[in-house]
């Protein structure tokens, strides 16, 4: 996409030539944008590379039904793209409505910038838990405010999941256990996760000062951290 090349396959090989030290790898360039390059990304691994878990191919079909164009297209379609059942996409689109989402964006949930929706299975969310770049802190009264309001108004906003751990919405998930309100979740697939959740966190209007400079302080020590 003129200048800007997104990756679409071999993440894992990419890492670990950044762990070994290497500037440079062969790489098969494609023609395509953002959009192009994560339909590809939906097929990857399909026949090669690491084995997939269920929750992948979760993430690769809901790349495929958060897409305008896909989410048209037959569950028969969407399978043979990702190399998996046609009744393992219907599954993930019945999950989806029952969830309360639309395909794109998610129903009256805006879903935000970077993410797509995925859908954890109840053992893989009982297993979540904060990720490094998750700087909101703990507040037990902010968790008993939002889960007196969920049943009157529902979950106003997903949690976003990175990396297999929580990005943003931990307190949103407690709360949702407490009042058992299902959760809603989407993946973050941008490239600044830290970026990303400091600019979610900063701008609650729930934070009081002290609130503010914790994040500030670990927002700071995980920029200094990558630096």
């Amino acid at each position: 996409e003129g200048e800007t090349y997104w990756l679409a396959d071999g993440f894992h090989r990419v890492a670990a030539a950044r762990l070994a030290g290497r500037s440079e790898i062969l790489a098969e360039l494609r023609d395509g944008d953002k959009r192009a390059a994560r339909i590809y990304a939906a097929a990857a691994n399909a026949a090669h590379g690491l084995r997939r878990s269920n929750a992948d191919k979760r993430r690769a079909v809901g790349l495929l039904l958060a897409d305008p164009e896909w989410s048209k297209r037959s569950d028969r379609e969407i399978a043979r793209h990702c190399g998996v059942t046609h009744p393992f996409v219907a599954a993930v689109r019945r999950d989806a409505s029952g969830n309360g989402y639309r395909l794109h964006p998610i129903g009256d949930l805006p879903c935000p910038q970077d993410t797509v929706p995925v859908f954890p299975t109840e053992g893989e969310i009982a297993r979540l838990e904060r990720h490094r770049c998750n700087i909101m802190p703990h507040a037990e009264s902010v968790i008993e405010m939002i889960a007196q309001t969920l049943p009157k108004v529902g979950l106003l906003q997903p949690i976003v999941l990175f990396e297999g751990a929580i990005l943003d919405g931990a307190l949103r998930l407690e709360a949702c256990r407490r009042a058992g309100v299902p959760p809603v979740f989407c993946e973050f697939i941008g490239e600044d996760p830290l970026a990303f959740c400091t600019s979610m966190n900063m701008r609650r209007g729930h934070l009081d000062e002290s609130q503010r400079a914790m994040v500030g302080a670990r927002v700071k020590i995980l920029f200094e951290a990558e630096a």
